[in-house]
């Protein structure tokens, strides 16, 4: 009978001596969260924060910093936004259901009509994982150059230590300006992560898409229209978290451009293996530190030294579709033998020799006949324009008429030489590449 007696005192005791210090953790984790926002070029303040016994409240302002790429839309949207922020803390809340946890997070904008409406809903757990569950609701909203039409956005997860599983959706999105405008329809995303190092997230990613339309008002030829899209992709580390691998795909089913063209059954697929994540991460945040257009070798020569001396892979395993019903299949494939040294004894990364030492590969094509000879019709007719003197011009049947001619010219020749491998219906052609030599068809290059 003691016993229960001790285990009820116990519980009580915690019941109203733990809220206020989860109530603390909640405060010190509102200000580490907007710090990092601010990282993230979003001004942000903490206009008030009253932390109480069982509950704490807050109002948070942001806008766009002047720095963000985007000040100029954002600063449209919020404008600014006023975020009023509920804490309830534990171990135990029953404000909205039971909860057994640190403390529970409510956030809504405090205008009655803001541009941007949402709820974010948030449980931080006794190991300090969080569950969240964010909603924007349906918005149109005009600004000076377009507008903005959402149906609605959903979106939940996980946060647990350095691991991320949410998944998102929403049903429609359409952006216009002057110039263009861009939507989708049925959008579908989830991602598990877990981040080792400070920018490398390996795991797995995954959008699909019903449908996404794209429209330029000036040239109707730049439109496209495509259905069933998905994009994949899964990536791992090694377990002494030094060499990153990963795989991608990007697919749709059919898609529609501007100037009639249908491409169908379209299929990408990519790999890496051993890649440096030390060397990786050095790129990230030489881009991220706003790096200039051509940063020196002084700074770019260390990262590409690193990433050669992990002998990494690339491939491009398959591009895949069909333009109107006619194939089209290619793929690339790329190796880096770093155990071969230097012949000057030096790394010289702007000597070409070096690099032919080190690289090799293998590529592959075949495309239907009436497909390359349409796409090779298209590439001599761009050629014969650039040709034109200023202020010439040639009736467009003529110009047609000669890029059609010259087709059948250059591609009798190229089969001749054995560049090209003529099967019937198809043109096919390898190439492979190996101890700095080219081989076409297995016939070497004569350079």
């Amino acid at each position: 009978m003691r016993i229960r007696i001790a285990v009820v005192v116990v519980l009580l005791v915690a019941l109203l001596v733990l809220p206020p210090v989860f109530g603390k953790v909640a405060e010190s984790r509102v200000t580490a969260h907007i710090e990092s926002l601010r990282e993230k070029q979003l001004d942000i303040t903490i206009d008030e924060y009253e932390r109480g016994w069982f509950s704490s409240r807050a109002r948070i302002t942001l806008k766009p910093s002047q720095l963000h790429p985007s000040a100029a839309l954002l600063a449209d949207v919020l404008d600014p936004l006023t975020v009023a922020v509920d804490i309830r803390h534990g171990p135990v809340s029953l404000a909205d259901g039971f909860f057994l946890g640190m403390f529970e997070t409510y956030a809504r904008p405090v205008d009655d009509s803001p541009v941007v409406d949402f709820v974010v809903e948030a449980q931080t757990t006794l190991d300090g994982s969080v569950n969240f569950a964010v909603e924007i609701m349906p918005l149109r909203h005009d600004f000076a150059d377009g507008r903005v039409n959402l149906s609605g956005a959903r979106a939940s997860g996980t946060i647990e230590r350095r691991r991320v599983d949410a998944r998102g959706e929403l049903a429609s999105l359409e952006i216009a300006s002057p110039t263009g405008a861009v939507s989708m329809i049925g959008v579908r995303a989830s991602t598990d992560t877990e981040r080792h190092s400070g920018r490398v997230a390996p795991g797995t990613l995954s959008v699909e898409v019903d449908r996404i339309a794209f429209e330029r008002f000036e040239n109707s030829s730049q439109a496209f229209d495509a259905t069933g899209v998905r994009f994949a992709s899964r990536s791992s580390v090694d377990r002494a978290l030094n060499r990153l691998h990963g795989r991608a795909v990007f697919a749709f089913e059919q898609a529609r451009t501007g100037n009639g063209a249908t491409i169908t059954d379209a299929r990408y697929e990519m790999s890496l293996r051993n890649v440096d994540v030390a060397a990786l991460e050095a790129y990230y945040d030489l881009v991220a530190d706003g790096a200039p257009a051509e940063p020196s070798m002084d700074v770019v020569a260390p990262i590409v030294q690193r990433l050669v001396a992990s002998s990494p892979s690339f491939a491009i395993d398959t591009v895949r579709f069909h333009v109107d019903g006619q194939p089209f299949e290619a793929s690339l494939h790329v190796d880096v033998d770093s155990s071969v040294p230097p012949s000057g004894g030096a790394v010289d990364l702007n000597d070409p020799e070096y690099w032919r030492s080190i690289l090799k590969g293998r590529a592959g094509l075949s495309a239907a006949k009436p497909l390359v000879e349409q796409l090779a019709a298209a590439g001599i007719k761009v050629q014969l324009l650039a040709a034109q003197e200023d202020g010439a011009s040639m009736p467009t049947d003529s110009l047609d008429a000669l890029a059609e001619a010259q087709v059948g010219l250059v591609l009798g020749m190229l089969s001749a030489q054995g560049m090209i491998e003529d099967t019937g219906s198809l043109y096919r052609t390898t190439l492979s590449f190996e101890n700095g030599r080219i081989t076409v068809n297995g016939q070497p290059l004569p350079f």
